[in-house]
């Protein structure tokens, strides 16, 4: 048992390095994936377009922007810059689409 959590402890760690992730979790209550993404570019490319759920996280990050894929929650947390950032880049890819140049 020991041998096989250090296997999943370290495949979980070469994961979070590869693809920026901040961690990888699997609450045994719930059965879900949650996958805490460090780059708001990241999450970006792995929703490939899909609309992001945006919803209130804390005072200190007070937006969570998340979707589902194949039953894994990708997700991340961002200040007032960090949701600007995200605002600004969905209104220039609609104005893209409505133009005709995507």
């Amino acid at each position: 048992m020991i041998e096989e959590i250090k296997k999943l402890a370290e495949l979980n760690r070469e994961i979070e390095e590869k693809y920026n992730f901040i961690s990888v979790k699997m609450p045994f209550s719930s059965g879900d994936i949650n996958v805490h993404v460090s780059k708001l570019s990241t999450l970006l490319d792995i929703a490939n377009g899909e609309e992001l759920c945006a919803s209130f996280h804390d005072e200190t990050y007070p937006y969570r922007l998340s979707f589902y894929e194949e039953e894994i929650q990708f997700f991340i947390l961002l200040d007032e810059e960090g949701y600007r950032e995200y605002k600004n880049s969905r209104a220039t890819n609609t104005t893209k689409e409505k133009s005709g140049t995507l």
